[in-house]
């Protein structure tokens, strides 16, 4: 995630627009427009600002934190694929629990150990308080997600769980209000790709269907 992207990220966690966030920084709204779409970038002296207004760190700001964690996450992912691969289903969870361990709080893994768990539940015979620790920890992952990452697919995925939750537990209104904040279905990658021409792409998007 490029600067700018991350300064607009962050502009929408607090709900600002331009012309707010830039009145705060005392620049015009055209700085910050240029900023986020790649044009220009932030001058150093704005770093501390941004830094202090956003509560992030600098390697948070210039992505270098974002690059350090996806070289981790790689190799968690290679893991994780060689354990499904060989059948050993059994160490993945231990895998991804430890890997929280050395990335705390990171969206990511959570969002793997929901899938995982998920999994677990829709496949596995658990016993009632066996299901309820395990939905109960994914809604403790979910809320935190929902709360501190700014990573779409994490954030979907938080949504998507919660608001099955909330279906089961026979809380509708709840289960609505994190389906509202889901994307719309025409905007998805997968209903676009139906509506391009490439016969082995509908067919691969065919199959979420």
């Amino acid at each position: 995630m490029s600067i700018g992207s991350k300064i607009k990220a962050l502009r929408r966690a607090k709900d600002l627009t331009q012309e707010e966030l830039a009145e705060i920084l005392g620049i015009s709204s055209k700085a910050v427009s240029q900023w986020e779409c790649g044009r220009t970038a932030p001058d150093i002296s704005q770093l501390p600002v941004l830094c202090n207004f956003f509560e992030v760190t600098a390697d948070e700001l210039l992505g270098i934190e974002v690059l350090n964690k996806e070289a981790e996450r790689n190799k968690i992912a290679e893991e994780y694929f060689a354990l499904a691969k060989n059948g050993r289903r059994e160490e993945i969870l231990s895998l991804l629990k430890e890997s929280l361990k050395r990335l705390p709080n990171d969206a990511w893994i959570m969002g793997m150990i929901i899938g995982e768990l998920t999994i677990r539940m829709n496949t596995q015979e658990c016993d009632s308080e066996e299901k309820e620790r395990m939905e109960e920890e994914c809604r403790g992952y979910s809320e935190h997600i929902l709360e501190h990452s700014l990573e779409d697919e994490q954030r979907y995925t938080a949504l998507n769980f919660l608001c099955l939750y909330y279906q089961r537990k026979g809380e509708t209104e709840k289960a609505w209000e994190y389906a509202r904040k889901l994307p719309h279905i025409c905007d998805c990658r997968q209903m676009n790709t139906l509506q391009l021409g490439d016969s082995k792409e509908k067919m691969e998007a065919g199959r979420y269907w």
